[in-house]
């Protein structure tokens, strides 16, 4: 999955995980912010944005997180995605098992997950309103002044290694 902070991609996430189980699919939910929060508990990164209680601060150093592994190597949160998957299949390997990565930030994990696994990976993009997003983060907790501030920092940063979802959800098969 990719879409914008604020969207609904949970709610998307288990609607395809209930449909894919009646389908007679096993599902494992891959989250790149719980790798990001390892990443930064375990100080692998350091970012400079300081830990508070506010809901926005914790969305800000997960994206800082997020820059500074990709300005390692820029497919980094992808190759952590495959990594979760082989350790996943060495344990168990039904018949027929579906991975949901949640959620992709920049064109080079798209195309690493792509080269990985060809035509058996689907990008899902999921969009929404921004008077949506506005209100789903406002109800997260995030206050409403920093509400445009997450937008705009999720949408398209200027660096490099930066969260660019606008390139990365042209990549995408299929939107919600």
């Amino acid at each position: 999955f990719s879409g914008p902070i604020g969207c609904g991609i949970a709610a998307v996430r288990e609607k395809l995980e209930e449909n894919l189980s009646s389908s007679g699919y096993k599902t494992h939910h891959i989250k790149i912010s719980d790798y990001l929060k390892t990443c930064l508990s375990e100080k692998i990164v350091n970012v400079s944005h300081q830990e508070t209680s506010d809901r926005a601060d914790r969305y800000i150093r997960l994206q800082e997180a997020g820059n500074m592994m990709r300005e390692k190597q820029g497919d980094i949160l992808a190759e952590y995605a495959i990594k979760k998957i082989a350790e996943i299949r060495a344990e168990d390997l039904p018949a027929r098992t579906a991975y949901i990565i949640d959620q992709l930030k920049h064109q080079d994990e798209v195309n690493l997950l792509r080269a990985v696994y060809g035509n058996l990976f689907y990008l899902f993009g999921v969009l929404s309103t921004a008077g949506r997003r506005a209100s789903r983060l406002q109800s997260e907790g995030v206050g409403e002044s920093r509400i445009s501030e997450l937008i705009s920092r999720d949408r398209k940063q200027t660096e490099k290694y930066g969260q660019q979802l606008d390139k990365t959800l042209q990549l995408a098969d299929f939107f919600v």
